[in-house]
């Protein structure tokens, strides 16, 4: 996000730049209203003299419904696949989309600066799934000792996970946007797109057209196996003689939820999960089984190849983040950061203790 919010400082500072939406020629005056012309296309022109305020109530309210929407979707996938996704460019099209629609009954028009708020509040709500456990430490909490935890207990539970984060989110924006600009693939591309949407404002109908006919499709098909569960996962590799392979896991899932999830992870992300499907559940697992280490079922995890896949992976996960954090921060600077810190607070302490 922080290219993209220089971007928006650019616009300001800008006199002669303009944002192009398409419609009618609007110019934002001094009090932010809009005066129209028929007989142009569509330029919101950007006086630099007003400063835009876009902490606005729709750009909240619309964030917090699409995050609601984006958050359920999260809960599903994120128990199916494992990971969740932040849905940063689907609120982005879905908001500007919505504002773009309601157009000529809206006093003001929608700005990208609230499209970036909208955007900023929908994300945030999506990744609480994952930020809050609800995919990970609860669900493992229910297998453990079969305790359903309150509605109550989860809110109260989300609640304090947010204000941690956001506890620690000055030091970290200070450190590793100010100071490391590290970069953030998903921001980047979410303001890229904003830009380009606002550039051509007929894209983000057509986009959300494509959106809504691919939402449709997608909820005929989850109805259908909802009623036929043998379509979601048809038995074909026991159908040409391939049983033993179908007993490892190996199958066809037609799972809407997960093709998206692979649209949006991209072409690397996709195919790291396959060569590391292929190594656990093609190599690992028959190995083990074959030695006889995991006997049981292949799926448990205490008698089965599951618990031999398990460890090996999670130890992949965790230590490629830890060395990619390790690599990425300045410990020279960081170091000088915590003696000027213990610094202050020594001189501190003294001034109080002289008093």
């Amino acid at each position: 996000k922080a290219a993209w919010w220089a971007w928006l400082q650019q616009v300001r500072e800008g006199d002669a730049r303009v944002l192009m939406l398409g419609g009618h020629d609007a110019t934002f005056s001094a009090d932010c209203s809009l005066d129209s012309d028929d007989s142009e296309p569509l330029i919101y022109k950007q006086k630099p003299e007003v400063v835009m305020r876009p902490l606005t109530v729709r750009a909240c309210v619309a964030g917090v419904i699409i995050g609601a929407a984006i958050a359920a979707m999260n809960v599903s996938f994120g128990l199916k696949a494992g990971w969740t996704q932040g849905g940063s460019v689907l609120a982005a099209i879905t908001g500007i989309a919505f504002f773009t629609a309601l157009r000529p009954r809206l006093m003001v028009a929608f700005t990208p600066e609230e499209a970036t708020i909208t955007q900023t509040v929908a994300s945030a709500a999506g990744t609480m799934t994952s930020a809050a456990g609800l995919v990970s430490a609860i669900p493992a909490l229910k297998m453990l000792n079969k305790d359903d935890k309150s509605y109550i207990e989860l809110t109260v539970w989300a609640l304090a996970v947010a204000y941690l984060g956001i506890f620690f989110a000055v030091p970290l924006r200070r450190r590793l946007v100010l100071k490391e600009k590290l970069r953030f693939p998903s921001g980047t591309a979410t303001a890229v797109t904003i830009k380009s949407v606002y550039a051509n404002s007929a894209s983000a109908m057509s986009r959300a057209r494509v959106m809504l006919w691919w939402f449709l499709g997608s909820g005929a098909w989850t109805l259908l196996i909802y009623f036929v569960p043998v379509l979601e996962r048809p038995p074909l590799l026991p159908a040409i003689h391939l049983g033993v392979v179908a007993e490892f896991g190996w199958g066809i899932l037609f799972d809407p939820l997960l093709f998206g999830g692979g649209m949006l992870s991209g072409s690397r992300v996709g195919f790291s999960v396959m060569l590391g499907g292929v190594v656990a559940w093609g190599i690992v697992a028959p190995l083990v089984r074959h030695a006889g280490w995991a006997p049981e079922d292949v799926m448990r995890f205490d008698k089965g190849a599951r618990g031999w896949i398990l460890w090996p992976g999670v130890a992949l996960m965790t230590t490629d983040a830890i060395t990619n954090l390790l690599i990425s921060v300045n410990w020279i600077s960081l170091a000088r950061e915590i003696v000027a810190c213990l610094r202050s607070a020594n001189r501190k302490i003294r001034r109080l203790s002289s008093g």
